[in-house]
């Protein structure tokens, strides 16, 4: 068998799970693993292009999923709410109504279920709405690449 170096480029492990309350997750529908370079620096530059917004992420792919229920924005975007929900207005969405969340401890709060509306809303979203909200949440890093021992004449499992 001849094996050699690849660069996978794949979901950030945190990113695969959602939290459905304070003591225990779901893995998320999909697969994490998105694509394999023979070369670091394609890798590198496809990830970057999912950062910078050129490269759409495939709908299925959930930025939100890290907020739980109703978390707030400001872990994702340096955009105030209001700025962030003028942006989704823009692109001709209409963003989730805010709703009284109720959190398995604590007490209820108003917020929005980010989560829920991508994952009603991006199957009917082009590329280029995508890749823009993509975009305008800067302040995570959602991808990452790993160098891996690969064999060519097999396909990795997602």
């Amino acid at each position: 068998m001849t094996t050699g170096t690849a660069y996978l480029l794949r979901w950030r492990r945190e990113y695969c799970y959602q939290r459905t309350d304070w003591s225990r997750s779901e893995r998320l529908p999909g697969r994490r693993l998105m694509k394999l370079f023979t070369d670091r620096a394609e890798a590198e530059a496809y990830l970057d292009g999912l950062r910078e917004g050129r490269i759409a992420p495939p709908p299925e792919a959930n930025p939100f999923l890290s907020l739980g229920d109703g978390g707030p924005l400001d872990s994702l975007t340096e955009m105030p709410e209001p700025v962030f929900l003028d942006l989704i207005r823009d692109l001709g969405l209409e963003p989730p109504a805010e709703t009284e969340i109720v959190p398995r401890y604590g007490k209820p709060f108003l917020g929005r279920d980010w989560s829920a509306w991508w994952h009603a809303t991006a199957p009917t979203t082009d590329d280029a709405e995508r890749c823009r909200i993509w975009q305008a949440l800067d302040f995570v890093s959602f991808f990452e690449v790993v160098e891996v021992e690969h064999d060519p004449t097999t396909i990795p499992d997602g």
